[in-house]
């Protein structure tokens, strides 16, 4: 019966069944192959695609845009993503990213022992910052062609570090040549290059880069909003948020990224946990006042004026002093092992 009412509506639209699409039985879609994603970074970004990162007002984004910028260069597992093969990666940001981004990139490195992940981000990975004079240079067709015929030929990732740099200002007095970012994305894809396209959101433009991003179906959207748990003197990190597409996924659609920096040393990872959970936060907090504390004792400062300082009563310093003592105690300790080893 199936049959013959599709032969039937097939000869009343004749040439115009393209119009609407073919109707298939259950039959038919349970003896269809599953559908298989290609990935240039497992579980993140299938390949010559596109993923954008919605970073919500005040969130710190910048050291997990450049987490994954360095993984997709070195060929690094990124938790909770899988390994990417290793390609050549642009990273274009602007001036204002720079000394945060180099100090990252340094302490990353530092945190690494030579080796081929090392060998291959060192050699893979380029950077390039835009001047004042070229945010917004990216809405005309003529510059966007010229921005990927310059990419080098083994170039297969750019991350954008913030898309409002890019179109920030129209060429009012060139309209005819205008073009939105998504013609540049189109471009990309065309050549196999994949993208990571970061963007803030602001309220009197959302729906201007909305309209300016969303552009190629199948591109995915990542929201990146407030970790409250995060560290915030000595680090940063975000709550980061995706919808579900497909019933086989091993990714959380919803995690916890932090990120510190205590004694020149980078530390990293995430969690799945609520991001409002009250006792992750107070046990940052916890972590960041007592870094305070141990810097405050090294000035040679007395505990009643820590207490003064940090608005904290004077059992809590006592407390804190304590534990800071004893885990200077414990790796002077463990280096003096390390020296007679």
């Amino acid at each position: 019966m199936l049959e013959s009412y599709a032969v039937t509506l097939l000869a009343k639209k004749g040439s115009d069944m393209s119009i609407t699409p073919p109707m298939i039985t259950l039959g038919e879609m349970v003896s269809m192959p599953m559908e298989t994603i290609e990935y240039a970074f497992p579980g993140l970004l299938p390949t010559a695609r596109n993923v954008f990162f919605q970073v919500a007002p005040g969130v710190d984004f910048l050291c997990f845009a450049n987490l994954i910028a360095f993984s997709m260069a070195g060929g690094a597992r990124f938790p909770p993503y899988g390994t990417p093969k290793p390609v050549v990666t642009l990273v274009i940001s602007c001036r204002g990213y720079k000394t945060r981004t180099s100090e990252q990139m340094v302490l990353n490195f530092r945190k690494r022992p030579v080796g081929p992940i090392y060998i291959r981000a060192r050699n893979n990975l380029l950077f390039r910052y835009l001047e004042d004079a070229e945010i917004g240079k990216l809405t005309n067709r003529y510059d966007q062609d010229e921005f990927v015929d310059s990419l080098p030929p083994n170039c297969r990732c750019v991350l954008f570090h913030d898309a409002h740099h890019l179109i920030a200002k129209k060429q009012e007095h060139d309209v005819v040549s205008n073009a939105t970012f998504g013609r540049l994305l189109s471009a990309l894809n065309e050549k196999g290059i994949a993208t990571f396209v970061f963007f803030k959101t602001r309220r009197k433009a959302s729906s201007e880069i909305a309209d300016e991003l969303f552009q190629v179906a199948g591109d995915r959207l990542i929201t990146l909003s407030e970790n409250p748990a995060a560290p915030r003197e000595y680090g940063g990190g975000c709550t980061v948020e995706r919808p579900k597409t497909s019933e086989h996924e091993d990714v959380p659609l919803r995690f916890s990224f932090w990120y510190s920096v205590i004694d020149d040393k980078l530390e990293y990872g995430w969690e799945c946990r609520d991001p409002a959970d009250a006792n992750g936060a107070k046990q940052i907090e916890m972590l960041e006042r007592r870094k305070r504390v141990q810097d405050m004792l090294e000035r040679g400062m007395p505990q009643k004026e820590i207490a003064g300082e940090l608005g904290v009563d004077a059992a809590t310093i006592s407390r804190d002093v304590a534990k800071v003592r004893a885990a200077i105690a414990k790796k002077a300790t463990a280096e003096s092992g390390d020296e007679d080893f």
